[in-house]
């Protein structure tokens, strides 16, 4: 109870998350209009409690402030190790699923 699911991205993504919205069972969520600051993303990723992202730089954020994460890479080719690349360093945690 009280838990509020806030969606955001980027002027591509505000389309879909639009969409999203609409269907069943993501009434209550939260759709940020464009978050285009540093500061804005900063602060939105430090006050969560948990964050699910397919962005790097969001996953980097969030592991400077602790925040726990799951992060969404695209399947690797070949020699490409993206889990383990772009995993927190500090985590010891990152898992291929």
């Amino acid at each position: 109870p009280g838990l509020k699911i806030i969606l955001m991205g980027n002027s591509g993504d505000q389309k879909i998350l639009a969409e999203w919205k609409k269907q069943p069972g993501f009434s209550d969520h939260i759709v940020l209009p464009e978050v285009i600051s540093f500061w804005q993303n900063a602060a939105l990723i430090k006050f969560s409690l948990f964050i699910v992202t397919p962005d790097t730089s969001i996953v980097h954020a969030a592991s400077a402030v602790e925040v726990p994460q799951i992060a969404i890479y695209r399947p690797d080719l070949g020699f490409e190790k993206n889990s383990q690349i772009w995993a927190p360093l500090s985590s010891g945690t990152a898992h291929q699923v």
